[in-house]
């Protein structure tokens, strides 16, 4: 997460209370398997949050069959 965000909290602060949504979104394409692994670590998970961003996996597996 860029530390520059940090700089805008109070007014994603704002955009929240207000009754916006702000999303991260990943989007995960695989092929050929569907082991898939995602590590969010506990300081990015603290700084989105307190950033009031939420984090938005999709995964999009191939189905090669």
């Amino acid at each position: 997460m860029n530390m520059e965000l940090s700089a805008y909290k109070s007014f994603f602060y704002d955009f929240v209370q207000s009754g916006g949504s702000i999303d991260y979104f990943i989007g995960w394409f695989s092929t050929g398997s569907l082991n898939m692994k995602l590590l969010l670590d506990a300081d990015l998970m603290q700084r989105t949050a307190e950033l009031g961003i939420n984090i938005v996996l999709c995964a999009y597996p191939c189905d090669n069959e």
